[in-house]
């Protein structure tokens, strides 16, 4: 039986996971707990790290924490720019979708106030960030 993308199969005795309708589980929950002994924690997914959904292979299946999962899912194939802070010089990623050419990006509202409020930076300081900033752009695969 298919629920949605995944195979569900009637649960056995021994299954302490969730379950469907009284009687079904995942497919892929059943192959995780029976290869490592432990249920799916709550607020964990097992995920299939090829992407297909019928290949429920052990060596295919890893435990996530979900906000984890949706994160990596949600960044696929989207243009992401490497970024310097120009304050602290930490590298970090974005977006491109949130990059406004009019102003520096930082990593955090620290590094922002660090920069600006205690003192104005000339306006070479500013170039050089400027020139600096953008490491790089590319697609998230």
């Amino acid at each position: 039986m298919k629920n949605g993308d995944y195979i569900l199969v009637v649960a056995p005795d021994w299954y302490r996971g969730k379950r469907y309708r009284g009687r079904y589980c995942y497919e892929h929950h059943l192959v995780w707990e029976k290869e490592t002994g432990l249920p799916v924690p709550d607020g964990c997914i097992v995920h299939h790290k090829d992407g297909n959904k019928f290949n429920n292979d052990i060596g295919n299946l890893q435990l996530m924490d979900a906000k984890a999962h949706v994160a990596m899912h949600s960044k696929k194939g989207k243009t992401m720019l490497e970024i310097k802070c120009p304050s602290c010089g930490k590298v970090f990623y974005k977006e491109k979708r949130f990059y406004c050419k009019k102003r520096l990006i930082f990593c955090s509202r620290h590094c922002v106030g660090k920069m600006y409020n205690f003192r104005q930076p000339t306006e070479a300081e500013v170039k050089k960030a400027e020139k600096e900033n953008i490491i790089r752009e590319f697609i998230d695969r």
